[in-house]
């Protein structure tokens, strides 16, 4: 049996080291979670403290049907 752990590892990294880094590095990093969901964490060279988190889920409608569209409201506005 495999125990797949339930945050990316990758993408904690590169969030915990953007954040407590004392110089803001520029940052452009796509990945791919083992349940096929694409992470892309980006900045600009102008905006270095802006940080844009994209996630793409081929699966995204099938969960809405399961309320997933008004939790992320709720917890992200």
């Amino acid at each position: 049996m495999i125990l797949l752990e339930p945050n990316s590892y990758v993408l904690e990294d590169t969030l915990l080291t953007r954040f407590t880094s004392e110089k803001p590095e520029v940052v452009d990093i796509t990945l791919v979670d083992f349940d096929n969901v694409i992470y892309h964490v980006q900045t600009s060279a102008e905006q270095r403290t802006l940080l844009n988190l994209s996630v793409e889920m081929k699966y995204f409608n099938e969960v809405c049907a399961y309320g997933a569209e008004s939790i992320l409201q709720r917890e992200y506005g």
